[in-house]
């Protein structure tokens, strides 16, 4: 069984601290998401209300939760590993 356990790395140990993290981060606007990301605000704003990327409706307003989108970037890249894991 052992042979079949995952290896952890850094990275992926980092992504679930965050998952356990209890103290309340951050919330950023869409337009800080943005930069962060390297993208458009309105993909942001797309993204957030197809429901794509995780965010919190406050009223009127979304907000971004610092440690969510960390996580669901963690995920990305973990799935986007996998597949090119599958593909070799």
């Amino acid at each position: 069984m052992a042979g079949n356990a995952k290896k952890t790395t850094p990275r992926l140990k980092h992504c679930v601290a965050l998952r356990t993290l209890a103290v309340m981060d951050r919330l950023l606007t869409a337009q800080e998401i943005a930069e962060r990301l390297g993208v458009n605000t309105h993909w942001v704003w797309a993204q957030a209300r197809a429901g794509r990327i995780p965010h919190v409706r406050l009223g009127r307003y979304r907000r971004f939760r610092e440690s969510a989108i960390e996580a669901w970037v963690c995920e990305l890249e973990a799935s986007s590993a996998s597949s090119v894991t599958r593909r070799a």
